[in-house]
């Protein structure tokens, strides 16, 4: 039923070609980031959920008490 909706908008096929080459240079954007993302850079990320202080290794709840 949908489709049959879709296919009478005009111009629906160009949307689905922008959109699709719009993913892929999100997508190929991320990856090359990635890539040549400083590994240094993404080892501190890697341990900022954790709640480290990389420079002396303390947890960040143990510098509050």
């Amino acid at each position: 039923m949908f489709r049959e909706i879709i296919t009478q908008i005009p111009g629906t096929d160009l949307f689905a070609i922008m959109s699709m080459i719009l993913f892929i240079l999100v997508f190929g954007g991320v990856v090359a980031w990635t890539i040549k993302a400083d590994r240094a850079y993404l080892d501190y990320m890697k341990e900022l959920p954790l709640g480290k202080d990389i420079k002396n290794g303390e947890a960040d709840d143990v510098k509050r008490k």
